[in-house]
């Protein structure tokens, strides 16, 4: 049962740190003044073949995508954000 439970509460804070990313984007380009009409966000938990002992965290920025990726004993979490801006839809 402690097992269920720890495994639920680090997925809560995932999804915490999730939202705080989406509400730091927002605050940026809005102080950028520059105009976001979406944020389009898709995410995965899957297991990989490495095995880490300390959590790991890799964060990436490319040209309208922003990557978070967190790595913790064999199981990743991998979310990424998709920034759609009013000169893309025209």
């Amino acid at each position: 049962m402690k097992i269920v439970l720890i495994i639920l509460s680090i997925i809560g804070l995932l999804k915490l740190v999730s939202l705080f990313i989406l509400c730091v984007i927002k605050v940026v380009y809005y102080l950028k003044k520059d105009e976001i009409v979406e944020i389009q966000k898709s995410y995965y938990i899957y297991k990989v073949l490495e095995f880490y002992i300390i959590p790991t965290i890799r964060i990436s920025k490319y040209n309208k995508f922003f990557d978070v990726e967190f790595i913790w004993f064999n199981v990743q979490y991998y979310s990424s954000y998709t920034l759609i801006r009013e000169e893309d839809e025209k």
